[in-house]
């Protein structure tokens, strides 16, 4: 009985010490998505710079994300939140997605954001 009380206060600590050391390594890895995205029109993209090609952490199901993304703009013109990295730092534009391509998105009004420079899809 001691002996399975002890296991199980061991499991109990290991569990939380992993997890507040996963936790740490997401805001070591992923700091600007922990920042609040500068919120901006759909229009001034076309104005951004996205000549900066350092990797950014993407969201591991990025290329699903705009795959629904652009089914539901197609469909119910439904809007998203794209959260992207241009020369000047974290944005968000809440917009229809039309189509997307090998190394773009097209937004609503022919506007283009490299994929390369977004973080995530939020539906």
């Amino acid at each position: 009985m001691l002996l399975t009380c002890s296991l199980v206060f061991i499991i109990f600590v290991l569990y939380f010490k992993i997890k507040a050391y996963i936790r740490s390594l997401n805001q070591e890895i992923m700091p600007e998505i922990k920042q609040n995205p500068e919120l901006i029109e759909k229009e001034m993209v076309a104005a951004l710079s996205f000549h900066d090609k350092s990797p950014i952490e993407q969201h591991p199901d990025l290329l699903t994300q705009i795959e629904t993304a652009v089914r539901l703009g197609n469909a119910h013109h439904s809007k998203v939140s794209i959260i992207f990295q241009d020369d000047s730092g974290l944005k968000r534009v809440d917009t229809t997605l039309w189509a997307n391509g090998a190394k773009f998105i097209c937004l609503k009004g022919g506007i283009w954001i490299p994929i390369e420079r977004i973080l995530e899809i939020k539906l």
